[in-house]
């Protein structure tokens, strides 16, 4: 399944199916090596830019040795043979992202071999050597002597290197005393879940694997008609879980509850994180997902059908008539409004999205002849992820931002008062 561009920084895969996972992460996990090294072991390579490699048979930059990295003031100069798979052109792209995004290689003594750098491995080379992040971030001829000087000490690392056809890269410098753990361990861990759940099969919404995380989700179809018939729900929401892990130390391993709306938006719950260094607790998580996840999916289906109880249309509205109709809008975009203020989300999207916002909602969301519940405001809060994603486009807005948002409406049916803005709405004259 996997070819040259597994080592590429921007690598990803993605599907549907639970076993095309599973066969993938098992591949990765044979093509991923951990090397425990002192960092003094290696020679910085730092790269000439694109314009001055001139030579097809090799890679040309500066050897920089912690020992003596500027050479006593004349810099030493070196070439690194294409040799072997290198010579493919089809790992050109490799080549050609290494010169542009990081500037600089690895020449392994212990292990002679030259192995590529990840932008994914500045970090944590960064806390090797007892710098921050930021102070490395540009790349050049003088940070790469200023990691070669700070190179020379007798800090023990081990290497994260993945590899395809005999060439490797550098992935992350993790501590000397990191341990590994397989990516198909979360495999064995969603699959004791699926035999012990209470909640019945567990179908795969689908999974995505890049170098930073793999993440695999699962839904509970068969629990859904269960939890929506008992609650009386008008939409459907499907309970779901999703779990990532990563094999470069970027996160714990994480569980996350969450449930998927009609439309598809996503509306997180509850979240289980537990480090995961050296090896993985199984019956810890497990059972920490069974008592923090599984048991709490009642929460919001029990919180909805309140929420249905509570009337936010004006009370004695006829909605066949057209001035009673405006009426109710006038009123359901206050309560969207009002809804907004208590759950500050002015502070996650700012003053100039909130106003575009409630246009959208004012002009396209609200329905004039629907008579609306709390329940019907949260339903629409929920998927506003789904039904604005063209405008978050759009407006450019960062996964992050979105991802954050998210966050702030999954929150709506806890933290909006309706007690108080049915009041407000109650004292609405009818005659206004």
């Amino acid at each position: 399944m996997l070819n040259e561009s597994f080592l590429l920084d921007n690598f990803l895969a993605s599907g549907k199916k639970e076993d095309d996972f599973e066969e993938l992460v098992k591949e990765i996990d044979r093509h991923t090596l951990n090397l425990k090294r002192c960092i003094r072991n290696f020679i910085v390579i730092s790269l000439k830019p694109e314009h001055l490699q001139k030579d097809p048979e090799c890679l040309r930059g500066w050897h920089l040795d912690p020992l003596n990295p500027s050479n006593n003031g004349a810099l030493k100069e070196c070439a690194i043979p294409k040799s072997g798979n290198l010579k493919n052109k089809r790992f050109d792209v490799l080549v050609l992202e290494t010169i542009g995004n990081n500037s600089m290689m690895l020449y392994d003594r212990e292990g002679n071999c030259c192995w590529f750098l990840s932008d994914f491995a500045t970090s944590t080379m960064a806390q090797r050597v007892g710098i921050t992040k930021g102070a490395i971030q540009q790349h050049s001829v003088e940070r790469d002597l200023f990691l070669a000087r700070k190179m020379n000490a007798d800090e023990e690392t081990t290497l994260v290197v993945k590899q395809y056809q005999q060439i490797g890269k550098i992935f992350a410098m993790m501590g000397g005393n990191y341990k590994h753990i397989p990516l198909y361990e979360m495999c064995v861990i969603y699959k004791d879940i699926m035999g012990e759940n209470k909640l019945g099969a567990m179908e795969c919404e689908g999974w995505n694997i890049t170098h930073e995380k793999a993440t695999i989700s699962f839904a509970f179809r068969d629990y859904a008609e269960e939890i929506n018939v008992l609650y009386g729900l008008k939409r459907q929401i499907v309970p779901c879980v999703e779990m990532t892990t990563s094999d470069i130390g970027e996160s714990s391993f994480t569980v996350r509850g969450y449930w998927k709306t009609p439309d598809g938006a996503i509306v997180y719950d509850n979240t289980v994180a537990l480090e995961h260094r050296g090896k993985i607790n199984q019956e810890k998580i497990e059972t920490a997902v069974s008592k923090r996840i599984f048991d709490q999916y009642t929460k919001l289906p029990e919180k909805l059908a309140q929420l249905m109880e509570i009337d936010l249309t004006p009370f004695g509205l006829d909605l066949n008539g057209a001035r009673n109709s405006g009426r109710n809008h006038k009123a359901i975009c206050s309560v969207f409004s009002k809804a907004f203020k208590q759950m500050r989300l002015v502070d996650v999207i700012g003053k100039k999205r909130l106003t575009s916002l409630e246009r959208y909602i004012d002009w396209t969301l609200i329905q004039d002849t629907m008579h609306y519940t709390a329940y019907d405001i949260i339903m629409d809060i929920f998927s506003l992820t789904e039904t604005m994603k063209t405008y978050f486009e759009n407006e450019n807005m960062k996964p992050e931002l979105i991802r954050k948002f998210r966050k702030k409406t999954s929150t709506a049916a806890y933290d909006v008062n309706f007690s108080e803005i049915f009041q407000d709405i109650s004292n609405m004259s009818l005659t206004s």
